[in-house]
């Protein structure tokens, strides 16, 4: 992405890739319970081996090079090191990459708490679990399309305060309402679902800010980045089962943490890059509004702006 797209044309396609992110998650639990519940639990295995073999055959075929000017010599062990230091050393990057593994890093952690509390505390079936589940993708898809309308008039960056804030709101929830209110299915999935609303808002701007600037190691960026994000994961779910061993417990307490790392980051690595990273051009505008038709046409006056020298 970052080859080919900067500033608000790439919090569009972040969008777009969000929206096509959330399918996944939607009809995954769902087919794992019915597999479970059909086939038993070795079925999900061999599922998931033809499903790599796919995946492996796609990128194989399809999957082309945009770095249209590749540089060998940035795959060397010494400067792959130099370039990881560099970019643990910037700042934005931090900022960016830390808020980023945060708000992707807890639905990691979510997925391994969850079932314990909505099937062994709650009483529900794998199926059911799979079908309320099936909420989660569903909101984020929701502020995915939002964010899509909001990125007509709105830089990207401007959205991050907004979707941690509501993040905010989702901790509070984990961390007051399973503790003091009785547990049932909303007092559960209601934070679950206010946190991928708000994630929504947070990931197009928090990509953007940790990509940009990096043109020459953009690899490296986007793979130190997407190891943090699986590393904040990696990280909760293992504070979740070492530290604590009733599951309402690790989820009341490790998902208001991760929602303030998130914030911290956000505003205690500030980083001085001025916002000429995020100039909005006219026609970026444009197709910041709707990537592929997904979620919507732009304004009148972007529209002549844009297609004013057209026939």
């Amino acid at each position: 992405m970052r080859d080919q797209f900067t500033g608000q044309s790439s919090a569009r396609i972040m969008n777009l890739i969000g929206l096509m992110l959330a399918v996944g998650p939607a009809v995954s639990p769902i087919i794992g319970g019915m597999l479970l519940s059909t086939l038993g639990w070795h079925s999900i295995f061999l599922v998931m081996v033809v499903y790599g073999i796919v995946a492996l055959l796609v990128m194989a075929v399809w999957c082309v090079e945009t770095n249209s000017a590749p540089d060998p010599t940035q795959a060397y062990p010494g400067q792959v090191l130099r370039n990881y230091a560099r970019l643990l050393r910037d700042r934005g990057f931090m900022q960016g990459s830390l808020v980023l593994g945060c708000a992707v890093g807890a639905f990691y952690t979510m997925a391994v708490v969850l079932p314990f509390v909505l099937m062994e505390k709650i009483g529900l079936t794998p199926t059911q679990f799979g079908l309320v589940m099936l909420a989660q993708p569903c909101f984020y898809a929701l502020g995915a399309a939002i964010t899509g309308r909001l990125l007509r008039r709105i830089e990207v960056m401007r959205l991050v305060p907004s979707g941690l804030i509501l993040i905010a709101v989702s901790a509070i929830g984990f961390c007051l309402g399973l503790r003091l209110l009785p547990l049932s299915l909303y007092t559960a999935m209601g934070p679950v679902l206010i946190w991928a609303f708000g994630s929504a808002l947070v990931i197009p701007g928090a990509t953007t800010a940790a990509l940009a600037g990096f043109p020459k190691v953009a690899g490296a960026a986007s793979a130190l980045a997407g190891f943090l994000q699986i590393g904040v994961g990696l990280a909760g779910t293992a504070v979740a089962a070492l530290l604590f061993s009733d599951p309402l417990t690790a989820l009341a307490t490790v998902m208001p943490s991760m929602a303030l790392l998130a914030m911290l980051a956000h505003f205690a690595l500030a980083s001085k890059r001025k916002s000429r990273s995020f100039a909005v051009a006219p026609e970026e505008l444009e197709r910041a509004v709707d990537p592929a038709g997904a979620v919507g046409a732009g304004g009148e006056e972007i529209e002549r702006g844009v297609h004013r020298d057209r026939p």
